[in-house]
């Protein structure tokens, strides 16, 4: 099994089939996942409706936190994928370990949307005080 376009999140781990959550999405969904996340990352640069997208930020980081929690109490977890990258399919230990990292690191990001969103909220109010 081969990378396809060079793509980390797209790539096929050898003998890994279904090893993780992203590879349980199918190629389709793969992609969609990444032009969701491309449109999101351009929404942000483009500095457009700050709060709405944090709290659609928030919103999709709850969802795979979701995911990564339910995932965490299965008997035989799956690794996320998340930024191209698997722990060994048979390291259930390091693969729980990466869970857990992963739901601190949305955390951590949703705590990032929230600070963008109400910092954002603040400067618009003393605006239309003045």
């Amino acid at each position: 099994m081969s990378q396809v376009y060079n793509c980390p999140k797209l790539a096929s781990k050898p003998g890994a089939e279904s090893a993780t959550i992203v590879d349980s999405l199918g190629r389709g969904g793969q992609w969609i996942l990444i032009l969701c996340e491309c449109a999101l990352a351009i929404w942000f640069f483009s500095s457009r409706g700050l709060i709405a997208g944090s709290i659609v930020s928030t919103a999709i980081l709850s969802c795979f936190t979701a995911v990564l929690i339910c995932e965490l109490y299965k008997p035989i977890p799956r690794d996320c994928g998340c930024f191209g990258h698997a722990a060994v399919v048979s390291d259930f230990q390091a693969i729980r370990m990466s869970l857990h990292w992963g739901v601190a690191r949305n955390i951590g990001l949703m705590a990032g949307c929230g600070i963008v969103a109400l910092s954002r909220s603040s400067r618009e109010g003393k605006r239309v005080a003045t």
